[in-house]
């Protein structure tokens, strides 16, 4: 989940920057200002996201604007043929991994 509650309360309640948030929090200083554009683009303010849940305050951040939706996952037998070390090799027309 990400921290876009906590990088609104540090901005508007303490008044950090955004690398004292950046530090605080564990995020870059671009994934800071991208939370807070965010917020200003739809119109939230910290006193508005503290009466909201966290999965609440992410989908007005990211699926109101449409961007950076997860797109759908399904595993298949293919998905671990992707990632599958030096030895193995993926028969795609098998859709199953071979050692």
């Amino acid at each position: 989940m990400r921290k876009i509650r906590e990088v609104l309360r540090l901005k508007y309640e303490r008044k950090l920057s955004h690398r004292e948030i950046s530090a605080s929090v564990g995020i870059s200083k671009g994934s800071v200002s991208s939370y807070l554009k965010r917020a200003h683009d739809v119109g939230l303010s910290w006193e508005q996201a503290q009466a909201l849940g966290d999965a609440q305050v992410e989908h007005l951040l990211f699926k109101a604007l449409g961007r950076n939706e997860p797109p759908g996952r399904v595993i298949s037998d293919n998905y671990f043929c992707r990632f599958a070390l030096t030895h193995r090799f993926c028969y795609q027309g098998a859709e199953r991994c071979l050692i």
